[in-house]
This record gives C-alpha cells, sequence and structure tokens, in this order.
C-alpha cells in the first residue's frame, strides 16, 4: 500500500490535532506540496488559529507516515480522505465530516 500526498498529508494534519474544517481548509488553499513549503503565516492565511500554527505545523511534520502507513496496513485498515471517491456518503453529508 501507498498513501498518496492527499492522504498523506490528511493523515499529518489528523494527528497534530487539527479541526477537520481548518485541515480541509489547509488543503484545498494550499495543496499538498505548499503545506510542506508554507510557513506559519501561510497556513494562518489559509484557516489555521496563528496563535496554534507552529506547534501543529510542526507536529504534522514531524508525524511518521510510514510507521502510520505499517500499522493501517497491519490491520487491513485504509486511509479514506473527504473529498474520494469512496469516502462515505452519508459521513459527507454532515455538517462537519471528519477529514480522514
Amino acid at each position: 500500500m501507498s498513501w498518496s500526498a492527499r492522504q498523506i498529508w490528511a493523515a499529518r494534519l489528523n494527528a497534530a490535532g487539527v479541526a477537520p474544517v481548518v485541515a480541509w481548509a489547509l488543503l484545498e488553499n494550499l495543496g499538498c506540496e505548499g503545506l510542506g513549503s508554507a510557513g506559519d503565516e501561510d497556513w494562518a492565511a489559509a484557516g489555521a488559529n496563528l496563535a496554534d500554527v507552529r506547534s501543529r505545523r510542526r507536529a504534522a511534520l514531524a508525524f511518521d507516515v510510514a510507521a502510520e502507513e505499517r500499522r493501517a496496513l497491519a490491520l487491513g485498515a485504509r486511509l479514506i480522505v473527504r473529498g474520494a471517491a469512496d469516502y462515505p456518503e452519508l459521513l459527507a453529508s454532515i455538517a462537519d465530516p471528519p477529514l480522514v
């Protein structure tokens, strides 16, 4: 199994405790490449609370994606990101659906 860039960033943002609505805004506004290269101010401009940005951004960048992917594989789990074709329709219909 190999996660896409969008799945990787969704897992990172989720693990860093970024609220789903903010994580979605970050993904949509900065994109996967932008999230990795953007600074704190860019994250804040894209919807994150500036007071929380530094710690959450560091946590997201430090998240061990490879280890998490191995754990998911061992459990037989899949990472389904909001907006993906296989994201559950009923879950997508709620007011603030989870990112993953």
